[in-house]
């Protein structure tokens, strides 16, 4: 929470996959987070906050509206702005990994996900559509999630871009690793 409270200006606690109430700026506890996350007022102990690094926040780069993550869930309406940092956290199933997911273009039931760029609007409607708008997804369980499960991360993410690594009829494993030490 000690985290939360150096970079977050706005705190909105989902449970559930519902919206349980948005706190703003410093006007809120460890206390009151863990009561919104759980329903239980838990006794939590915290340290004193650090100070906070402010910065402008630039143009929209990614929306939702009225995105549910199930049928009967309240919408969400979000919204990213270049040079924001964003956490996502909570209990173990509260919906954290069906968000990223739909913002991936999967699995929502409804509303609308949009990747906004100088140029255009991009509808992030399925992962095709994620990757033309430059969004990735990384699943938390890589070997259950993953396309091919036993390979390392970098591989992962080299296999959709095998052409560039290809000499002749063969692919270079060199080429591939160079692109990811940047």
């Amino acid at each position: 929470m000690d985290e939360v409270r150096e970079v977050a200006d706005r705190v909105t606690v989902l449970r559930s996959g519902s919206t349980v109430g948005t706190l703003d700026g410093d006007a809120w506890t460890t206390e009151e987070v863990v009561r919104l996350m759980t329903g239980h007022a838990n006794q939590v102990a915290g340290t004193a906050a650090a100070g906070r690094v402010r910065g402008e926040a630039g143009d929209v780069v990614l929306e939702t509206r009225g995105l549910h993550l199930r049928a009967d869930s309240d919408a969400i309406d979000f919204t990213l702005r270049s040079g924001e940092i964003v956490g996502l956290a909570g209990l173990e199933g509260q919906g954290q990994d069906a968000f990223l997911r739909a913002l991936w273009g999967l699995g929502s039931e409804g509303g609308t996900v949009t990747r906004i760029t100088r140029a255009s609007r991009i509808p992030v409607t399925s992962k095709y559509a994620a990757r033309r708008g430059r969004i990735a997804y990384v699943p938390r369980e890589r070997r259950a999630e993953s396309i091919f499960d036993w390979m390392s991360i970098v591989e992962n993410f080299a296999a959709a871009t095998l052409r560039k690594d290809r000499r002749g009829l063969f692919l270079s494993r060199g080429a591939s690793l160079s692109r990811f030490k940047d």
